[in-house]
């Protein structure tokens, strides 16, 4: 998961430069969004294997919204273990090339899956 904690730690980074008070829920909310939107598309694709053609349930994909929402929501504001500040320090203790990759992969990684997820309803849906 320390994947998805630097992505936390960068978006709340970008936040709260922008003096947003609420970047820590703002940061896991975002957070638990990208998930959802990776077990939405792993959901889509699997049906669009499937012979019959059949919609996503609205109900399973708010459900799954609200379930990621929740673990993002406790993991980052209730845990010392993954606080802003303790991945601050984790973040802090790589080198400046090592942080520039990972900025550049997680950038590639939220635009991945923002455009995979979108792309594939899209299709999916002048499919049918």
């Amino acid at each position: 998961m320390l994947f998805f904690d630097f992505l936390y730690y960068l978006i709340y980074k970008f936040y709260s430069n922008h003096n947003e008070k609420g970047a820590e829920s703002t940061s896991a909310g975002i957070i638990g969004g990208f998930q959802a939107l990776n077990v939405l598309t792993i959901i889509m694709l699997v049906h669009s294997m499937n012979i019959e053609k059949k919609s996503i349930n609205k109900f399973v994909v708010i459900v799954l919204f609200i379930v990621f929402q929740i673990y993002t929501y406790i993991r980052y504001m209730h845990g010392e273990k993954h606080s802003a500040d303790a991945i601050k320090n984790k973040w802090l203790n790589k080198t400046e090339t090592s942080r520039k990759q990972t900025t550049f992969f997680l950038l590639l990684y939220g635009a991945i899956s923002i455009v995979s997820c979108f792309g594939l309803a899209l299709y999916l849906s002048m499919k049918k």
